[in-house]
């Protein structure tokens, strides 16, 4: 990854989605977050490695500004030094495969597996559009997807987290484990774990009641007790996620893996979980 961006005047940029008789046109508001995986020289032409840009945005659908979504791009990207060379030699760069590149389909088959088993932990594919970029973009006649996406509420977590008090953490916690065994339970375990990949809506919060669970048997016997029931935390990045295994059970040091616990003591080897700050036991 560089330090380069790729989308910086991308706000105001549409993208049409639409197919013969359903019109379906979406501008992108807001640069949420961005990655990249550019490759140097050396790694282009001597192993062929292709490097990518990943940014997802707010969104807008043109004809109903009340109706958002998020939307994820994904690109090739020119070998780092060359993003300001002219369109003809960043043409001579294009892929017509966005196979290569192991983050994006990595992304595009979770998300692809989680929508296609209902998840309800993670947002939903609404569309999806496979193209070529344009002159003006990183890589002329390059691969690019656009992946229209269900707009979540909540915010995102932080390392203000750690502000909240006691009990509103622990309700973030049950509900991130109900969330993490919703992924796995729908065929993929997410990896890069990190509590800014993880959104928390407080207003569900208020409304509804996180049921206390201790293993995986009470999270579906709950479930099954309540008939229907909320989950109010969500996953958003899926980059190098896998499909699930049998042996992807939750564990309780997942919290210290996605920064919602940690040793009061630094520690070189196990962690001794009696000391971690907020109890990992559920109360």
């Amino acid at each position: 990854m560089t330090e380069n961006t790729f989308f910086d005047n991308w706000a105001g940029r549409s993208v049409d989605f639409a197919t013969a008789g359903t019109p379906s046109k979406w501008i992108l508001t807001e640069l949420l977050s961005e990655k990249n995986s550019q490759v140097h020289g050396d790694d282009f032409f001597k192993n062929g490695c292709i490097g990518g840009a990943y940014g997802t945005f707010l969104c807008h659908n043109v004809t109903d500004s009340t109706q958002r979504g998020v939307m994820k791009v994904l690109m090739q990207v020119p070998w780092e030094g060359s993003q300001y060379a002219p369109a003809e030699h960043r043409f001579s760069q294009a892929s017509g495969s966005y196979e290569l590149d192991w983050n994006i389909t990595s992304q595009l088959n979770a998300l692809i597996t989680l929508t296609s088993n209902n998840c309800l932990s993670t947002p939903r594919i609404l569309d999806l559009k496979y193209g070529w970029q344009e002159t003006a973009d990183p890589v002329p006649g390059g691969y690019i997807i656009f992946i229209l996406m269900s707009y979540l509420p909540g915010v995102q977590l932080t390392k203000a987290f750690w502000g909240l008090e006691d009990s509103v953490r622990e309700q973030i916690r049950q509900a991130f484990k109900l969330t993490w065994l919703d992924c796995v339970g729908s065929g993929i375990t997410p990896a890069h774990p990190n509590i800014e990949h993880v959104f928390w809506d407080a207003a569900a919060n208020k409304a509804y009641v996180v049921f206390p669970v201790n293993n995986e048997n009470e999270v579906w016997a709950c479930l099954m007790r309540n008939a229907v029931y909320f989950i109010y935390s969500y996953i958003i990045s899926f980059r190098e996620s896998e499909p699930a295994k049998r042996e992807d059970v939750w564990q309780d040091v997942n919290w210290s893996l996605w920064g919602m616990a940690k040793p009061q003591e630094s520690y070189n080897s196990q962690p001794d979980e009696s000391k971690w700050m907020d109890s990992l036991t559920l109360r």
